[in-house]
Order: structure tokens, then sequence, then C-alpha cells
């Protein structure tokens, strides 16, 4: 039983439907009937895009362009003070397991997190300055980690060689994520719909989570990128504190 899950606790990157998995009783025949794209594309959308809450209306697609985002630009400008700052992190603690995420790993190799933005991040913001004081400076961001249910927050997400986590759709595709390569080995990829892309160190790249993705590191070495689950940009601000309660009313049900 999904419902009654508080997603955000079990990771900002996590909502397991797995492929050939039903469509969530959110997705009604309504939502689907407003799609304004050719059939092929939509049908396609209706099979790797299957997160527990749609909103119609929201541009749809698995890669989004980072460049139409100023602030993924300030990122990779202050890599080299954000890379100093995590390899020392990495150097002086034992980052905690992303909640739930052996549901993805299957226990093979781990996936674990120092969190940047909203609850817990005390440790990850005195540690890394410069990620933090960016952060802060994306509204989009912010405010997603700090609503409470709103399945969203930022972290240095660490997987460890030789783990994999197995395609999943996220919980809702009113956010996107963007991912900062800080210490990628060869042998590491990212999948979302049908499209296999890899990160380089100092570069952003941004994809829709709601839609079908997996992750995984073949290599012999740690990677680590930061992760920052943001609103979608065609979501105006005057709609977040109200999707952020339907998120919360959608995902924690206090009474199961």
């Amino acid at each position: 039983n999904t419902r009654g899950l508080d997603t955000r606790c079990l990771g900002p990157d996590f909502f397991l439907v797995l492929p050939g998995a039903a469509l969530p009783l959110v997705m009604d025949s309504a939502v689907w009937a407003a799609c304004d794209i050719p059939d092929e594309q939509c049908s396609k959308r209706r099979r790797m895009q299957r997160p527990e809450h749609l909103e119609p209306g929201l541009t749809s697609r698995p890669w989004h362009d980072p460049e139409s985002l100023p602030w993924c630009a300030e990122l990779e400008r202050n890599f080299d003070a954000i890379r100093s700052e995590v390899v020392a992190a990495l150097a002086g603690e034992v980052w905690p397991l992303v909640r739930g995420s052996v549901g993805l790993t299957l226990g093979k190799g781990e996936w674990r997190e120092l969190v940047m933005l909203g609850e817990g991040s005390e440790l990850g913001r005195k540690l890394c300055p410069t990620a933090a004081g960016l952060l802060d400076l994306v509204p989009a961001a912010k405010d997603l980690a700090d609503s409470t249910g709103s399945c969203g927050n930022a972290i240095f997400a660490l997987l460890t060689p030789g783990a994999r986590l197995h395609a999943h759709c996220g919980p809702t595709n009113t956010r996107l994520t963007c991912h900062l390569g800080i210490q990628v080995p060869d042998g590491c990829a990212i999948r979302v719909g049908d499209e296999e892309r890899t990160w380089q160190d100092g570069k952003c790249l941004v994809f829709d989570d709601s839609w079908e993705h997996e992750v995984w590191n073949n290599s012999s070495s740690l990677r680590v990128v930061l992760l920052v689950n943001f609103w979608h940009p065609d979501l105006p601000p005057e709609r977040w504190k109200d999707t952020a309660e339907e998120l919360r009313e959608g995902f924690i049900d206090l009474d199961d």
C-alpha cells in the first residue's frame, strides 16, 4: 500500500513505481484526455511517466535544459569550492543511508546522503557552506525543501561502487531534479525515460524524475553528485503552498 507513506522520509528521489505497474488512481482518464501531444508520444508518456501525483498542464519531458536555469550556472561557476568542501566532508564523516534506499538498491551497494536543505541539513550546511549559500538563493528549491510533505530537498548523494538504483518513478511531476556532478568516475550513468546520459564533474543535468529512471555505478570508486529538487518552472510561485498541501494530504495519512 503506497498511500500513507511520507515519501520525503524515504529520500528525495524515492518513490517506487516499478515498470509494468498499474497507473496510480490519481492519473485518471480525464488527465490523460488532456494530453495535447501526438498519440505516439502520449502513449510513451503513459508508459514511462507514472507519478503518484500528476499536475495537468506542466511541460512534460524526461530531460530539461540547465541553461534555462541561471542558478545552475552559479553552481557550475563555484564547482571548485563546492567540491573541495565535499571532499573534506567525505574524509571526516560517514554519511547516513538515504531512507528507503534498500528498496532501490535491492541490498547491493549503498546510496548515502548529506542533506543540504530542509530538515536534517544542519551538518551538511556546516560542512559545505558554499553549496548551502548558493542553494539558499534558489527559491524554488528552498521553498520545496521547507514545505512539509512536499517530497523534495537537496542532498549530496553518494553511490558506492557496484550500486544500482533500479528503475522507478518519483512521486510528483510538480518538481524537477538537478544533478551537479561532483565526483564521477567512468562507468556511471543515469537513464531517464528511454535516454541514457552520463554526468560530468562540474556540470549540471536537469530531469523530471516522475519519468521512469535508474542510476548505476559500475566503477570501483564512489560517485557523488549534488541533487537538488525544485518546483517545476511551469508551476507559479503562488501555487507552491497549495501544491505542497496537496502532496502532504496525499502522502501522509495519519489515520492509517
